[in-house]
C-alpha cells in the first residue's frame, strides 16, 4: 500500500484519503503520518471503535488532517465534497465467512466483535460493496486498495471484471 500511497502523493500534493472500516485508525493515521499534507477521512460501523480511533489521532497529534465518521461504509462520505474526489480509498473490512467464524481461534476473536471479521456467507460481502460503491466516489486515477483474505483474491477480481465491464 505505501508504495501507492508514495505514487499517489508524489503526483497529488493536496492527497484525499478515505479509509472505510477503519476500526482503530491505524491505516488513517499512518497515511496521514506518511504524507503530512494528505487529508484523510475515516470511518465505522461501531461507535466504540470510531471513539478508539479518535483517541489515537488525537494521541498522534493528527486532529487537524484526520477526521473520524460514524457510519456503514462510504455513506458517512455521501456527499458532493468526496463524489469522485477521493485519490485513494482503503478499507481493511472484516472477511472471514460466518461458517468459519465458529472455527476460529479464541486468541484471534475474543479481543474484537464479531462485526470486525464476520464477511457473510463467502467472506466478501463488504468487499462486494466496496467494489460496487467505489466509483462513485473515487477521481479517475483514484485507487482502491483492500485486504481479503486467503483465497479470496480470485472472486474479487472477478466482481470488479464484472463491475467494470457493466460501466462500459
Amino acid at each position: 500500500m505505501w508504495d501507492k500511497s508514495d505514487e499517489l502523493a508524489a503526483s497529488t500534493p493536496s492527497l484525499l484519503a478515505v479509509d472505510v472500516c477503519t476500526g482503530s485508525g491505524n491505516l488513517a493515521v499512518a497515511l496521514a503520518s506518511r504524507h503530512p499534507a494528505a487529508r484523510v477521512f475515516a470511518a465505522d460501523l461501531s461507535p466504540e471503535a470510531c471513539e478508539l480511533a479518535r483517541r489515537n489521532v488525537q494521541h498522534l497529534n493528527l486532529q487537524d488532517r484526520v477526521q473520524v465518521r460514524v457510519g456503514d461504509l462510504l455513506a458517512p462520505f455521501d456527499s458532493p465534497e468526496f463524489h469522485g474526489r477521493v485519490d485513494l480509498l482503503s478499507c481493511n473490512p472484516p472477511y472471514i465467512s460466518t461458517a468459519r467464524m465458529a472455527g476460529m481461534p479464541a486468541e484471534i476473536i475474543s479481543h474484537e466483535p464479531a462485526l470486525a471479521f464476520d464477511g457473510g456467507a463467502l467472506g466478501v460481502r463488504i468487499i462486494q460493496r466496496l467494489i460496487t460503491e467505489a466509483p462513485r466516489y473515487l477521481k479517475p486515477g483514484g485507487w482502491l486498495l483492500f485486504e481479503v483474505g486467503l483465497g479470496r483474491g480470485q472472486q474479487c477480481r472477478i466482481a470488479s471484471s464484472r463491475l467494470a465491464n457493466s460501466k462500459q
